[in-house]
This record gives structure tokens, sequence and C-alpha cells, in this order.
């Protein structure tokens, strides 16, 4: 019997570069014409003129929609009279970034717990990442920035790079809220 020869492919790329999202749509986009190569057809059409176009339209199309307006509309809502927290600049060191790994179980513990509370396994996350910050930094109100997918459509879900917004959360913290109070807060 003939065996098949097999092939490993590996590929890094830089978070900034390229989000979940995008690295699936490479991952389709290799397998799609990798099986097309075995069968000896012509790959897909993916050239880069051709998504730029697709992307340009698609934009224009959200920005010219009831959904944008309804969006923005949202989002003037929810940030009427929001202003920058007092002492907070960039270039004045108040701003910190803090990294860290999960041990091995936590995950699954945090999923548990939340089901008890009753809260999101995010929002419980993201009130002990609040509850750390306002202990590192002795102020009653947090801003974590918040990245979100800016995927609306089906070619911006299929599209190989980085597509995402960062929104401020700003968050106020009273030493009477519990984390349940807080999570369910988000």
């Amino acid at each position: 019997a003939t065996r098949m020869p097999s092939f490993a492919l590996f590929f890094a790329i830089h978070h900034i570069a390229c989000d979940g999202a995008g690295l699936t749509a490479i991952g389709q986009l290799l397998e799609t014409t990798l099986k097309a190569g075995s069968m000896d057809r012509a790959p897909p059409d993916a050239s880069a003129g051709r998504l730029h176009e697709v992307l340009v339209s698609s934009v224009t199309h959200y920005r010219q929609s009831a959904v944008f307006r309804d969006d923005r509309a949202y989002w003037l809502a929810s940030l009427a009279g929001a202003r920058q927290p007092d002492g907070q600049n960039p270039g004045d060191g108040s701003f910190s970034r803090v990294s860290f790994a999960m041990a091995v179980g936590t995950e699954t513990a945090l999923r548990d717990l939340a089901r008890t509370l009753r809260v999101h396994w995010a929002s419980l996350v993201t009130a002990a990442i609040v509850i750390e910050a306002r202990q590192r930094r002795g102020t009653p109100a947090v801003v974590l920035g918040t990245t979100v997918a800016n995927r609306y459509d089906p070619v911006t879900w299929s599209t190989p790079a980085a597509v995402c917004n960062e929104v401020p959360l700003a968050v106020r913290v009273t030493p009477e809220m519990s984390i349940t109070d807080l999570a369910r807060s988000m």
C-alpha cells in the first residue's frame, strides 16, 4: 500500500496583526487552497485588492445603516456626561498593564463559581480585575481598556486581520460592593 505523505504547517502571527477570527479565516483559506491543490484544481481567488474593495464597501454600508445609527445612539447615551477620571494621564505613570497566566483548572473553577453566582464568567473575571486594579491604585474609580471585536457582517468575520476596537470601561467601586454585585453590574 502506498502511504500518502504527511506534512505539518506552523505559523505564528502577533496578536496586533491578526485576531482569533482572522486566524480562523487564514486557516480556512489555507485548507481550501491545499485541498484544491491536492485535487489539481485552481485555488480560490483571494486577492488583496478584491478583499480591500469588499471591506471598504462593507464598512461604508454599515456606516450608512440603521444598525450604525442605533450603535452610535447607544454609545452616545451610555457615555453622556462621562469624563476622564481625575489625575489619569498616560504619560504620568498612572496607567498600568498587568499580564498573568491562570493556573490549570482556574478557568473551570471560575466558570463553576460564575454559575453559582448566576453571572457570566467573563463578568466575574472582569470584576476581579477591577478589584485588583482598585487595590493597586488605591482609587475608587478604575478604567479598563476592553477590546471588542469590530466584526459585524460575514465579510469582516472572514477577514484575515485584526479587526477590533478598544472601549473604555469605567467602574466606580464602593467598599460595600461584593464581587457578585460588581460582576452583575458589568
